[in-house]
């Protein structure tokens, strides 16, 4: 028997070192639980998360998917080596090639200096000084954790300045039947999600997703908005409604703006995996939150 595990992250703001603190303790837990061979396994099979927890979430789900390694060590895991090691206030104050600093007081560049390191360098060859850094080699090399199902389904929770169409019925008030009508209501609240596996091991989607993750956490004022490019077939829109569009860049900022507690987004992703009754007895959630008062 398995039991199965959703994470739900909601938005920190600066205190993402501590979700990531406590994440590496509930996976260090499971860890010790599944090396006993008496124990029933656990796994971890979903990961949503809004603003700083998206981003974690998202380094997490790498990790654990393909580098179990990186999430060992209080002082090394990755969620450390993220919120400790790699910020730095100076850093944060220096615009880099590619920012907007009049419409921002923080750097996206170094922010995604950060991402490069510690999710996209994966898929980097190491070169010489000077030297244009190359794709590396594949088949990579995959250690998955203990704890980690086969596949885990992201969702990062995102604001989206654009806005997306959506169709919602009507029907008339006092009569005999339904009616037919539709009006179309512009969203803002949006999302990103993705189901990753052995197969998704790869530079083009990790990229993609470490620019959404840069997006769900780019808190106004503080940092630019994130660009991304979106298309309507992809499920998070043709599958919820949305009117369709032609492939649009979008412009995206921290997803706690509208949905801060990304709890309703685990529970629609573990639904995905969840398609037995005995499924629903062995599934858990937990969710990570630094405001007591939030849980």
């Amino acid at each position: 028997m398995t039991y199965r595990v959703a994470i739900a992250i909601s938005g920190a703001v600066s205190l993402g070192s501590y979700e990531a603190g406590t994440l590496y303790e509930i996976i260090k837990a499971l860890k010790e639980h599944n090396e006993n061979p008496a124990n029933p396994k656990i796994e971890i099979d979903v990961l949503t998360g809004a603003s700083a927890g998206g981003m974690t979430a998202a380094m997490i789900a790498q990790k654990l998917l393909y580098d179990g390694d990186a999430l060992s060590g209080e002082n090394t895991n990755v969620g450390y080596e993220a919120w400790v090691k790699s910020v730095d206030i100076n850093g944060l104050l220096t615009p880099l090639p590619g920012d907007n600093a009049k419409n921002s007081l923080l750097s996206n560049g170094f922010v995604k200096t950060i991402a490069d390191k510690l999710i996209n360098s994966r898929y980097v060859k190491s070169s010489a000084p000077n030297s244009p850094p190359a794709q590396a080699e594949t088949p990579l090399v995959q250690t998955p954790h203990i704890a980690s199902a086969t596949s885990i389904r992201l969702g990062l929770a995102m604001s989206n300045l654009n806005g997306v169409d959506y169709e919602v019925d009507t029907f008339a008030y006092l009569t005999e039947t339904l009616g037919q009508g539709k009006f179309t209501q512009t969203r803002h609240q949006d999302r990103y999600t993705a189901t990753l596996d052995n197969t998704t091991d790869n530079q083009a989607i990790w990229n993609e997703i470490s620019s959404a993750a840069r997006g769900c956490g780019a808190f106004p004022v503080a940092f630019s908005p994130v660009s991304l490019s979106r298309s309507w077939l992809h499920g998070d829109y043709s599958g919820r409604g949305a009117v369709k569009f032609e492939d649009s860049i979008f412009s995206f900022m921290d997803g706690g703006a509208f949905n801060n507690y990304p709890l309703g987004m685990a529970v629609s992703l573990a639904e995905q995996n969840d398609t037995n009754y005995t499924d629903y007895e062995n599934r858990f959630y937990f969710y990570i939150s630094p405001n007591p008062k939030a849980c």
